[in-house]
């Protein structure tokens, strides 16, 4: 009997002058990290981005973008600052 094999929610997109050029599905957010800048520093040219979110919910999680020195930086949902309303819940 084999094993069921889990949803790939995580997806990853290769983005150039705001055109798609490659998409990739994964089950966990820590590969899809790893995976995103390997795939971003390999294929992608000075300018691109990668934008990662989530499928069912439609929610972004992060985004790489390339530079012309070949430096990359990252935002993801998780750096945004806490909304006022929000911090006396979370302090």
């Amino acid at each position: 009997m084999t094993a069921k094999r889990r949803e790939r929610l995580i997806l990853a997109g290769l983005l150039r002058k705001q055109e798609t050029i490659q998409t990739r599905r994964y089950a966990y957010l820590d590969n899809a990290m790893a995976a995103a800048m390997r795939d971003l520093v390999r294929y992608g040219k000075a300018g691109d981005v990668m934008d990662l979110w989530h499928d069912r919910s439609g929610n972004w999680i992060g985004t790489l973008k390339l530079n012309v020195r070949g430096q990359v930086s990252a935002r993801w949902v998780w750096d945004a600052p806490i909304p006022l309303k929000w911090r006396k819940r979370y302090a």
